[in-house]
């Protein structure tokens, strides 16, 4: 089994993505969390000097706590961290 899956290491890679609970581990630019490619190969994004620190952002860090209808809501961008 481990020898397949090596095989079709970036084919599983593709077609797998994170159980967000808590989002505290996956981060949000980086790991496939929503259940699509990483954001950064969608958006394309370049690298700068502030990605490092991007980088290392997690879902939670965009995410209210409170789920509200099933839902949890963004923060704005002056509540972040």
């Amino acid at each position: 089994m481990w020898n397949a899956a090596s095989e079709h290491h970036k084919l599983i890679q593709q077609h797998s993505f994170w159980e967000i609970r808590g989002g505290n581990k996956a981060r949000f630019w980086t790991d496939a969390w929503n259940q699509l490619p990483n954001l950064d190969s969608i958006l394309n994004i370049q690298p700068s000097q502030d990605w490092e620190a991007q980088n290392k952002e997690v879902v939670n860090q965009h995410w209210t706590q409170e789920i509200h209808q099933g839902y949890r809501h963004w923060k704005s961008p002056d509540t972040r961290m």
